[in-house]
């Protein structure tokens, strides 16, 4: 929200005098999802001399920005990042493919069937379950732990598919179970 002040208009006491949905709560146990959109995306990228339509270097900062979610304790089930846009959780709304490619190629040139996948599909922070080897001093012996890793995922899967769906739910899962037993 942004607000602007004439002259003769009184200014607030502070900012949350003008908050809308400061009571809003969620429901425990509901999920959803929080989307990021970057604003003023054409002029910043011009302006910093990032290249079109997609800039390897810009999407590691978004990958990084989002990795800052993660980092500063927020924990989401899923992220998913897309040009300059991160959606945490996840979140299915869109063209078709056949739909997306066309659109694509008609107003911009590009065959999205020529370009890397993190350009078609997004990169995807997914969560793994990874077994890590150690030592047992107290036993004397090595012992196995699983542990919970964040990814990044350069080439996801069609979320549509079978396979994405899997994907998706494997993340969510590993991140619900929070592993970190051995």
């Amino acid at each position: 929200m942004t607000l602007e002040f004439s002259s003769k208009a009184k200014k607030p006491k502070s900012f949350k005098d003008h908050e809308l949905f400061s009571q809003l709560k969620i429901p425990p146990g509901v999920f959803f999802v929080i989307r990021c959109d970057g604003r003023s995306f054409k002029e910043v990228c011009s302006k910093v001399g990032f290249k079109k339509p997609f800039d390897k270097a810009f999407a590691e900062l978004m990958v990084s920005s989002s990795k800052a979610v993660f980092e500063g304790g927020l924990n989401p089930l899923f992220t998913f990042i897309h040009s300059d846009e991160a959606s945490f959780l996840f979140n299915l709304k869109g063209l078709k493919a056949p739909q997306l490619h066309e659109l694509v190629f008609k107003e911009a040139g590009v065959n999205l069937a020529t370009t890397p996948p993190w350009q078609r599909r997004g990169i995807a922070l997914i969560w793994e379950e990874e077994v890590k080897e150690g030592f047992d001093p107290v036993k004397g012996a090595k012992v196995k732990a699983l542990r919970l890793q964040l990814k990044e995922d350069w080439s996801p899967p069609i979320f549509a598919s079978s396979e994405g769906r899997g994907y998706i739910e494997r993340s969510m899962e590993a991140r619900l179970r929070g592993v970190t037993r051995p």
